[in-house]
């Protein structure tokens, strides 16, 4: 069941990420929720969050 839950968080930001960089690309809110299978609101919700910060690294770990 975490695994899952973890999964779908991955998903959940993936998709997320997806959107801001094709918003940030110039595409309009209608042709994003066509390509992904959302409507016009979800992905207007979703732009009106910014985007996760990837976690920060110990210094001692590779990148």
């Amino acid at each position: 069941m975490t695994a899952a839950q973890q999964a779908l968080q991955t998903a959940r930001r993936g998709l997320s990420a997806a959107i801001h960089a094709a918003r940030e690309a110039g595409e309009t809110v209608q042709n994003i929720a066509a390509r992904t299978g959302q409507d016009p609101v979800t992905v207007r919700n979703i732009l009106a969050v910014p985007p996760a910060k990837a976690p920060d690294r110990p210094s001692g770990l590779p990148r």
